[in-house]
């Protein structure tokens, strides 16, 4: 039993290509800002998305509008004052 697991062939390091290493490494290095950039700018994004399909106060619960913000903002006169000197 000992001489079989002395004989055994122990595993061998895979020999990566400096290209490989350096792309591995990339990738470690930008793990970090991209899970940051994800937790700061992704999820906001996606809450807001979220929220202007909806009537919310801040006291009172979230409630489905729909489109009708968007229908309210786009026949308001001061959102087109507002678009116009944005463009301008």
């Amino acid at each position: 039993m000992n001489a079989f697991r002395f004989s055994w062939p122990g595993r061998v390091p895979a020999s990566r290509s400096p290209l490989a290493r350096y792309r591995r490494q990339l990738w470690l290095l930008l793990a970090p800002f991209l899970a940051g950039a994800l937790l700061l700018i992704g999820l906001p994004a996606l809450l807001t998305f979220g929220l202007a399909f909806t009537r919310y106060d801040a006291l009172t619960p979230p409630v489905w509008s729909g489109w009708a913000n968007f229908a309210a903002i786009l026949q308001s006169e001061v959102f087109w004052i507002a678009a116009r000197n944005t463009l301008v």
